[in-house]
């Protein structure tokens, strides 16, 4: 378990704690697979599997070996490979490996589709003739029939899942009840016709028919669930959703976001919380999570929806405010908030053991208590050493946070290039030495952006070429959470939550992030009180613009755009009005339909 769940005094895992799903609601999350079993067990395969059976005994069981080496073979490969690059398969293969190799692998995949329909339709209708008497052709004629008129139908999957499972049953008992009938099975034959391979006389037709049935190729074209169209069947029920987007990638929208605003002076490191970069960011996200939360709200209302997008406060403020979906934002800063501080500082001595408090809004969370594990107070030595640091003349990257320990009296959550554009202190045109006084990374994140692709590109083609992907589990809180849930045991968190009075000195509709416990009911934040009035002050002069440009968002309203730029403390310090509002639709315009609805 977590040092989270260990300091609330939990042993581990216990299983009578695991709430007991009904039987309506296990057959409600294996209904999914009920219909691939369907659809890879189908009519085709049962005939086939008869036919062979009734006329060659076990002589062609042998295809079984082949079978699951060509079908596990293809699906394996051609799952990783849509997985990998959300690309459908065959534009996949044409895209790494060239037109000739995509190709042959469509005219394959054609070919295995077909065959395997046909064997399926054809396979219906010998079964109808087995059961109702009537020609074979008419029983196939009639399968299509109904699959016209269900491909045509709204809401047919629920219906097609009950007469899966209900046909599934059926075989289920059929195959047991035969298997008594004949007295089980001839394990010696069996043995024989694995390891003796041959094609009696006549059975070439149908045992091409059992293979084109039973491979099951199909099962690896069925593609991924990427896409807004394929977004409701991806949601359907789900208990937990987890969301980590960029609207507009790295390249057009956050490459816009630096160099429009450089024209007009304002300079950035991250650009992705607030300033007019994080503004943006916002506005052309928010309209895609009200496309998610309708979704949500019609096939998964009672989801936990675990937001790890920036920016924090207003994306997630609006998921809370404006939707119906419980929704709790996570930030990996506060997990290692107080280890980087007491790293940097030279005090790795006091980790272990060590208690703190975290409260504030989204990557400006204050560090308002830290003891070690004898319950010392340990914030004098921390700011004798951020005094001494940041007056020396050291240059260190966490010169920022140190500053606000020495005026603030407390240490921020994220990172020195993150805060050094949350306020109107440190990147200033009238003082630009300041950059490197306080050794701040401008233009940083389209750094980072680019490192990442390629480690990404790297990643995608390694794993392409091994097949190896790895399943530890991370530090993020997401799994955690879920495992808390799930199992209804308690765990701690650093959560970002609407505040219905957690902290006393900051808005009511403020997103802030304070501790919150997490169990079998849901996420459950813990009241703070007042912050120091400076650290609220800090926080207060955030949260105006993060609450202008969620109202922006919501209402559509352009002036509610040059609000929130103007009260970002960063632009509002640098740019006069008239420069702020040319900048802001300079920005509109450039990020095109992204943005289209604000204009």
């Amino acid at each position: 378990m977590t040092e989270n769940n260990k300091n609330l005094g939990i042993d581990g895992f216990d299983p009578s704690k695991v709430n007991k799903l009904s039987a309506k609601e296990i057959l409600k999350r294996v209904g999914p697979g009920i219909v691939l079993t369907g659809v890879v067990i189908g009519p085709g395969n049962i005939t086939t599997s008869a036919m062979i059976g009734a006329n060659y005994g076990y002589s062609l069981i042998w295809l079984i070996i082949p079978i699951l080496i060509m079908g596990v073979t293809f699906m394996l490969t051609s799952y990783r490979i849509s997985m990998l690059t959300g690309m459908p398969i065959l534009h996949a293969i044409r895209h790494y490996y060239g037109k000739v190799a995509s190709g042959f692998c469509g005219v394959a995949l054609f070919l295995s589709c077909l065959f395997f329909t046909l064997g399926n339709i054809s396979g219906t209708g010998a079964g109808m003739n087995l059961v109702f008497g009537i020609n074979w052709k008419l029983g196939a004629l009639i399968m299509l029939a109904v699959l016209t008129v269900l491909y045509f139908s709204k809401g047919v999957y629920s219906k097609v899942e009950k007469g899966i499972l209900v046909c599934i049953i059926a075989m289920i008992f059929a195959f047991y009840a035969t298997l008594v009938a004949t007295g089980g099975p001839d394990w010696g034959a069996m043995g024989h016709g694995l390891t003796h391979w041959s094609v009696p006389e006549g059975s070439l037709t149908t045992a091409l028919a059992y293979i084109s049935t039973n491979a099951a190729v199909t099962a690896g074209i069925y593609g991924t669930y990427l896409g807004a169209e394929n977004r409701k069947d991806a949601l359907r029920d789900a208990d937990f959703v987890v969301n980590a987007i960029q609207v507009g990638g790295y390249e057009p929208c956050t490459v816009t976001d630096f160099e429009i605003p450089k024209k007009y002076g304002i300079k950035q490191t991250i650009a992705d919380t607030l300033g007019i970069g994080g503004i943006m960011r916002a506005l052309r996200t928010i309209p895609v999570l009200e496309e998610f939360a309708r979704d949500m709200e019609e096939v998964c209302p009672n989801t936990l929806f675990l937001n790890y997008s920036n920016p924090m406060a207003m994306l997630t403020g609006y998921m809370q405010r404006f939707t119906k979906i419980r929704t709790v934002g996570l930030c990996h800063s506060v997990q290692v908030c107080s280890q980087k501080l007491l790293e940097g500082m030279g005090m790795e001595d006091k980790l272990e053991g060590r208690t703190e408090l975290i409260a504030g809004i989204n990557h400006m969370a204050w560090l308002l208590e830290i003891h070690d594990k004898d319950g010392n107070d340990l914030y004098p030595e921390i700011r004798r050493i951020a005094e001494e640091k940041n007056t020396s003349g050291e240059k260190h990257e966490d010169m920022v946070r140190y500053e606000y320990i020495r005026h603030l009296g407390y240490y921020c959550t994220e990172s020195s290039e993150h805060n050094a554009e949350y306020n109107p202190f440190f990147i200033k045109s009238k003082y630009p030495e300041m950059i490197e006084e306080f050794n701040i990374p401008l233009d940083e994140y389209p750094r980072r952006c680019i490192k990442q692709i390629e480690g990404w590109e790297k990643e995608r083609e390694d794993i392409l070429k091994d097949g190896k992907i790895g399943h530890e589990r991370s530090k993020e809180y997401a799994s955690y959470i879920m495992e808390a849930v799930v199992t209804n045991t308690p765990y701690k968190i650093g959560g970002n939550v609407l505040n219905n009075g957690y902290i006393d000195n900051l808005p009511s509709d403020a997103c802030v992030e304070v501790p919150c416990y997490i169990d079998g009911t849901g996420v459950h934040p813990v009241k703070v009180g007042k912050l120091p009035t400076q650290l609220a002050a800090m926080n207060s002069s955030n949260v105006s613009p993060q609450l202008l440009a969620i109202e922006a968002a919501v209402t559509k309203d352009r002036q509610k755009i040059y609000q929130a730029a103007m009260m970002d403390p960063h632009t509002g310090a640098e740019l006069n009005i008239k420069d702020i509002q040319a900048m802001c639709d300079e920005l509109i315009e450039a990020h095109g339909d992204y943005m289209k609805m604000y204009r």
